[in-house]
């Protein structure tokens, strides 16, 4: 009876083991079918486009938030500093649409993120089961949402804090919400993202290109598309983003100092006009930070001019460069004239020769009239010599092609005196055999 037992309890074990292993087997095969651990995920193309439009809708939203909310902190931030309407309905109206948008603008980054996902997923970059957090975009989304999050707020209305100044010996009083206005400059990331999203380097075509290259189509690949397309607008928005952020910023830093300074800048004129000539670097010394925190953005503003001037320099270049046609025609019309140049040079040295050899035969005794003919001789030989040097460059005689050319043409020459040389020796055999 034990022993009968005992059987029923292994029998029982081992089929629960076999069900454990079936279990096992199915899900590792569940797995292997459907993550892209062991099988790489296919693109979608529908759900890749429609997750696409989805993804354009959300950076426009982000665009038009982040905009308002520097527009609204902007407004208060004048407000605040002119001491008007602080504390009327205004002021605080301002203030609370600038918070309200900026509350939205980070509801709509993470939905624009969970869409960036959503479209990688279509695209076969990621598989059905990642998220976020598995896929690396939260420490991104995070220091996103940190730097989205900076606005004026309504606690910190009136709440300033000094600053010395070594300049004037005077200490200068700086509000809070303007610091957080200067971090709602960052937001303009935000425009270069909707850019990208709707411009024609990030089409499918676009993407199937990139991806049989080895790149991705992304927001740098479409700026670095656009340099090198059309790299004007570059600079010209370049510059303009510079004069007036750097105006923004200097504004803010040099205005309290205007009580003991004779530089207006609260005027926003004076302001860009001071950035324009710190990015050209001309600096005529009219216009110059006298805070800390003003000259820190002076130094930001001669970097960037001297990114911008470089870029400008490069292409004005590029605009100068002649186009192959163009260097084909210019090549064509330089060769017609040397033909011309060289027939009057060759005209010149034989006309002076001429004159020289009547010369001496007319005044065999005159050394000094012999001389001047002979010396003008030499000139035009010179001429002559020079002019015929520009040969080679004009005809490029020496290019590889040429040099190729030559050497297949020397070769089919050989070729032919050996294959007569051969002729000539089959018909001397045959005439011996016969």
């Amino acid at each position: 009876m034990q022993e009968n037992r005992n059987e029923k309890i292994y029998k029982e074990k081992d089929e629960e083991a076999k069900k454990v292993e079936d279990a096992v087997k199915s899900s590792v095969l569940n797995i292997m079918q459907h993550t892209s651990l062991f099988k790489i995920p296919e693109e979608n193309l529908r759900a890749t486009s429609h997750a696409f439009e989805i993804l354009k809708v959300a950076e426009f939203s982000n665009t038009i938030l982040a905009l308002i909310g520097f527009s609204c902190a902007a407004i208060s931030s004048d407000i605040e500093y002119t001491s008007s309407m602080e504390s009327g309905w205004v002021f605080q109206l301002v203030l609370l649409v600038g918070t309200i948008s900026t509350l939205m603008l980070i509801l709509s980054i993470i939905w624009r993120t969970h869409c960036i996902l959503e479209w990688e997923k279509g695209r076969g970059l990621y598989s059905s089961f990642d998220n976020i957090q598995s896929s690396g975009k939260l420490k991104t989304l995070i220091l996103e949402l940190i730097i989205n999050f900076l606005h004026p707020i309504w606690p910190l209305r009136n709440v300033h804090f000094l600053s010395f100044n070594t300049v004037f010996k005077v200490y200068i009083k700086y509000a809070y919400n303007d610091l957080l206005t200067i971090c709602t400059i960052l937001r303009i990331y935000h425009i270069i993202n909707l850019y990208s999203v709707f411009s024609k380097y990030r089409t499918e075509r676009s993407f199937r290109i990139c991806k049989m290259n080895g790149n991705f189509a992304g927001t740098t690949w479409a700026v670095k598309c656009l340099m090198n397309d059309d790299p004007l607008k570059v600079v010209i928005a370049l510059m303009v983003i510079g004069i007036l952020i750097g105006g923004f910023c200097l504004r803010i830093f040099e205005r309290p100092l205007n009580v003991y300074s004779e530089l207006d800048f609260s005027y926003y004129g004076n302001t860009m006009w001071c950035v324009l000539l710190t990015m050209t670097t001309v600096g005529y010394g009219d216009y110059y930070p006298s805070t800390l925190p003003g000259r820190i953005v002076g130094l930001i503003i001669c970097i960037w001019g001297v990114l911008v001037v470089s870029i400008m320099v490069l292409t004005v270049t590029n605009m100068l460069k002649l186009s192959s046609d163009e260097i084909k025609a210019l090549s064509l019309y330089r060769r017609l004239n040397f033909r011309e140049e060289l027939r009057d040079a060759a005209g010149k040295l034989l006309f002076s020769a001429f004159q020289y050899k009547k010369i001496s035969r007319d005044f065999e005794d005159d050394d000094k009239v012999k001389a001047h003919y002979l010396s003008k001789v030499q000139r035009s030989l010179k001429e002559y010599q020079r002019i015929k040097l520009q040969k080679k460059i004009l005809y490029n005689l020496n290019s590889t092609e040429d040099n190729i050319d030559r050497r297949i043409n020397h070769i089919i020459t050989i070729s032919k005196t050996y294959n007569d040389k051969l002729d000539n020796l089959k018909t001397g055999i045959e005439s011996l055999l016969e």
